[in-house]
């Protein structure tokens, strides 16, 4: 694959940053405005207004509108913080544990938190206390939105904050089991009797994770390949991240990854990288943020039997969105929640909400239904070579 300028210069002025040199300058010819959308779509539009020197090379229309991205990001992660550390108070003050996750930890390893962009914050929960939790979530002014299977999600015209019930979901086999008693690798925070957090081992080996998660169900952005970067400087016990990554069959995973970190942000680079890290590398670079349809697409039926693309498949998967299973239907309808038997009624209400509502979904189910046996071979055997397996 062959990577735009634009890339190959937001990944420098990237390392430049993280590094904590703000001085990069943009090394070649690139078109500004692709420059501009290629870091806002992965939510790195800060560290390019971090290098003075590399904004005085633009019109200053884009110089403006990076500002504009990085202000929105530096107030965003000041009310996050705000709030999320006023939820972590009350919760002490009720005597409900809770303990946040990956992004509340990562972004204060950063040369600034405003840079580790983060859509939602993960906290994770006593399940059996959320009616005690939703009044406090309200009083800081997080409007409950809606559940999933193991998350509940509170909304403000800011802030998007994920209640975990869970680690993961049930669904994800081997990891699961590991993380099926979330707390087990909890440890309370100074002073505190019901706040927690994990130790920088666990932290950084639910990161890997949760990355492995992202990149199985249809790819990851370069700021997971970041995180991975600024927590790897802390030093850490390797012996025991390897081994715990070994019980979850992600050695090989993380290694890559580790190397791909490397390559495009340590300031000592090797010669050579192997096959399977300039893989990794294109594979992130093709994905966007969070992946895309296709490899979505794609993630869907690898888990299917024996991974097979046929008429039956396709049916099956086109007859699940439109009409999931009982549970999820609870979630969206919150009248089929209260009465079951009213599922029929709601599905049928389902599929004019998907025709007139929700055109992205009918978009994915054309993709869905014009899927290949070989881009499904393709993303399959990918994920073979980078060592993550099949139930993840």
């Amino acid at each position: 694959m062959k990577v735009a300028n634009e890339v190959k210069i937001l990944i420098e002025l990237i390392k430049s940053v993280l590094n904590e040199d703000f001085t990069k300058k943009i090394s070649e010819e690139i078109c500004f405005d692709n420059f501009y959308s290629v870091s806002k779509a992965h939510g790195l539009s800060g560290f390019v207004a971090c290098c003075p020197e590399a904004m005085q090379q633009m019109p200053k229309e884009i110089q403006n509108k990076f500002r504009y991205e990085f202000n929105i990001s530096v107030a965003k992660e000041t009310a996050q913080d705000l709030t999320v550390s006023k939820f972590l108070d009350k919760m002490e003050e009720a005597g409900i544990r809770c303990l946040p996750l990956k992004g509340f930890y990562i972004k204060n390893k950063y040369p600034t938190p405003a840079l580790r962009q983060m859509t939602d914050t993960d906290i994770l929960i006593a399940a059996d206390k959320i009616e005690k939790i939703i009044p406090i979530m309200e009083s800081l002014g997080m409007k409950y939105d809606h559940d999933t299977l193991h998350e509940a999600i509170f909304k403000s015209s800011q802030l998007v904050i994920e209640l975990h019930k869970e680690l993961v979901p049930s669904s994800l086999g081997k990891l699961y089991e590991y993380y099926k008693d979330g707390w087990n690798r909890a440890v309370l925070c100074s002073g505190k009797k019901f706040v927690y957090e994990m130790s920088p081992e666990d932290t950084y080996i639910f990161v890997v994770t949760h990355i492995a998660k992202h990149y199985v169900n249809g790819g990851i952005g370069i700021k997971h390949v970041a995180d991975i970067f600024v927590m790897s400087k802390e030093v850490l016990d390797e012996e025991y991240i390897n081994a715990e990554l070994s019980k979850l069959c992600l050695e090989k995973f993380h290694s890559t990854l580790k190397n791909v970190a490397d390559m495009w942000f340590s300031t000592q680079k090797k010669d050579s990288y192997a096959d399977e890290t300039l893989a990794m590398a294109n594979f992130i670079l093709g994905s966007g943020e969070f992946g895309n349809v296709e490899n979505r697409i794609s993630a869907g039926f690898r888990r299917t039997e024996a991974g097979k693309v046929t008429l039956w498949t396709k049916t099956k998967k086109l007859l699940r969105r439109v009409f999931p299973a009982l549970g999820t239907m609870k979630l969206l309808y919150p009248a089929v929640n209260r009465c079951g038997a009213l599922y029929p009624i709601y599905a049928v209400i389902r599929i004019f909400d998907i025709l007139f509502n929700r055109k992205k979904q009918i978009r994915t189910a054309l993709m869905m239904a014009n899927a290949k046996q070989e881009t499904v071979d393709s993303f399959a055997e990918h994920c073979s070579r980078m060592g993550l397996p099949k139930d993840l």
